[in-house]
């Protein structure tokens, strides 16, 4: 199962990303998704979209929300949602989770992120950094569900709560309690999240290069097959 989340605030975009829209670019993931993997699964989370988010793909999932507050909670609000989302999918019994940033376009096959195996598991992108938010590259990453791993994300939540005016709670947090509760950490590689646009690779994550041509061919090819719908 895919999970991820996008926030509609039209206050949340930066002067860098005005032309670019959150919500839109995770209706181009699920098409991305299932071009290359029909049976694949989504949980779909869209929050403050007044038009709200449907479909009628029997793989997908979309919930909205509604949250108020200030600019920065909103922000912060879409940002830290994961780690509850994903604890309450492994509650329910969900054997693994992927989670991608809505940023995001699927260009391959996506087996090779599933852990398939019963030792607590993360797979994501790996980096050596001096700072400790920074050890991970979060927009992309999966996790099996074994009772180290819901222990793991309930410490991950309270983090989160804790710190939640910090920028990168989650990113932080998520490292931190790998390393606590002796969570195996696989590095998934660039191929996996890759800022740079490598036709190679099977995930092309959006850093502020979502005018590239490259990106707008890939863009739009996944936006023409509509699987989310206003």
């Amino acid at each position: 199962m895919v999970v991820t989340v996008a926030s509609d605030n039209p206050k949340y975009f930066d002067m860098a990303h005005r032309d670019y829209n959150y919500i839109e670019n995770m209706m181009v993931l699920a098409s991305s998704i299932l071009s290359h993997n029909p049976n694949e699964t989504m949980q779909l989370y869209a929050v403050n979209y007044t038009k709200g988010l449907t479909t009628n793909n029997k793989n997908i999932v979309v919930t909205n929300l509604k949250k108020e507050g200030t600019n920065m909670e909103i922000r912060n609000y879409a940002a830290h949602l994961r780690a509850e989302i994903i604890l309450n999918e492994f509650l329910k019994g969900t054997k693994e989770v992927i989670w991608m940033d809505s940023d995001i376009i699927v260009r391959g096959n996506l087996q090779f992120l599933y852990v398939n195996s019963d030792t607590p598991t993360i797979k994501i992108l790996t980096r050596k950094a001096e700072r400790d938010e920074l050890q991970f590259q979060s927009a992309v990453f999966s996790l099996n569900n074994t009772s180290q791993t819901i222990e793991m994300l309930k410490d991950w939540v309270e983090f989160i709560e804790e710190n939640k005016s910090m920028w990168f709670a989650d990113q932080l947090g998520l490292y931190k309690m790998c390393i606590k509760h002796n969570i195996k950490i696989v590095d998934i590689g660039s191929k996996y999240n890759d800022q740079f646009l490598n036709s190679e690779s099977v995930i092309w994550h959006c850093k502020g290069n979502h005018r590239d041509m490259r990106w707008k061919a890939d863009y739009f090819g996944y936006k023409n097959k509509v699987v989310v719908a206003t």
